[in-house]
């Protein structure tokens, strides 16, 4: 389940640093921004990541500190990505400055990174499938080939 998780993370998250950008840049307070991505439902199951999303905007409607309701979410979620940007979000507040910029920068960095492994899985593939070739195939074509002239 863990693994399921940090996949659905993995996947998930550079859309969400996407939307927040957008967001933030049209002048959206970050917290107000959480709110709007949650209420978006991009994909088609709610996943952990956006539930616990909506309980922290839970929280500090009720009159939580922000800054104590984000760091409970980095308990929660101990991805390196999800980490960065809850460090990046305390800072903020913490000594002020934007988090846009920020934010394009984390999302270019986590699709190259997506890229990079899915052109890892890709070359692995094409090893795998070698395998096959070379000795179910390649055999039975010689075979087919051979057959005839060692029945003459």
């Amino acid at each position: 389940m863990l693994k399921k998780h940090g996949d659905v993370l993995e996947k998930e998250f550079p859309y969400f640093l996407d939307i927040l950008f957008i967001l933030i840049e049209s002048g959206v307070e970050i917290f107000q921004a959480i709110e709007i991505y949650c209420s978006m439902n991009i994909f088609k199951e709610e996943s952990e990541f956006i539930s616990s999303l909506k309980c922290m905007c839970t929280q500090i409607k009720m009159g939580k500190n922000k800054l104590i309701a984000i760091r409970e979410l980095k308990n929660s979620h101990s991805t390196q990505a999800v980490e960065n940007w809850i460090n990046a979000i305390c800072q903020s507040k913490e000594q002020g400055g934007g988090l846009s910029q920020l934010f394009q920068l984390q999302s270019k960095l986590l699709w190259e990174e997506r890229f990079c492994t899915a052109e890892k899985k890709a070359q692995q593939t094409s090893l795998l499938l070698f395998i096959p070739l070379l000795f179910i195939i390649f055999p039975s074509t010689l075979f087919i080939i051979f057959l005839p002239l060692l029945t003459e």
